[in-house]
């Protein structure tokens, strides 16, 4: 398994989790609102146990925040809509924008040049491999990038949005081919 693959993996792994608890969190609350209503006894059991799954959540939450902000390549996540829920500062810095220009918005705004791929990986399957793309940047000119976009699908396997991890490589490096890793050497280093 490539590194790219597995940073995938994991970062699937820990959205997937993310997006599974909060619908728990929100059936809770449904269930602790109709108590309220019915006046059922056993409402400071579903406050005590709507707390801990806040907890909990907010742990995951703070643990997958840190992943996002610690890798070395850009991340973008978005859910079934196509709205980006999500982007670490890598990818802020990489696509030339702030996060409030991104966070809420169609991800076809930002990565039109690799809208079909994005269309493919909203499909349940595999990583697809955008290659790499040019992107203008505003300060003038433009940045390479190869792009790997994997579907994030729930326990059965239904698609609950995607992950575009974003790299930056030099204008002239040679392209890798489809399923191959991007060369470390292609990779311009991050340095927060």
């Amino acid at each position: 398994m490539s590194k790219t693959e597995q940073l995938q993996t994991i970062i699937q792994d820990q959205t997937r989790m993310l997006i599974e608890k909060n619908r728990r969190l929100a059936d809770l609350e449904y269930r602790i609102r109709e108590m309220i209503v019915t006046g059922s006894r056993k409402e400071d059991l579903a406050r005590l146990q709507a707390e801990l799954s806040q907890e909990t959540i907010e742990g995951q939450s703070s643990l997958f925040h840190t992943l996002l902000e610690t890798v070395p390549c850009g991340i973008v996540v978005f859910n079934t809509k196509r709205i980006v829920v999500t982007a670490n500062p890598r990818a802020l810095v990489l696509l030339d924008i702030v996060e409030d220009e991104i966070l809420g918005k169609e991800i076809d705004l930002f990565l039109h040049p690799c809208m079909e791929k994005i269309e493919k990986a909203l499909d349940p399957g595999e990583t697809h491999r955008a290659g790499r793309v040019p992107f203008p940047k505003k300060s003038g000119g433009e940045i390479h990038l190869d792009l790997h976009i994997t579907p994030i699908l729930n326990h059965r396997r239904s698609p609950l949005g995607g992950i575009v991890l974003l790299y930056e490589t030099p204008a002239g490096s040679p392209l890798p081919l489809h399923g191959e890793e991007t060369p470390e050497s292609n990779i311009v280093p991050y340095v927060p």
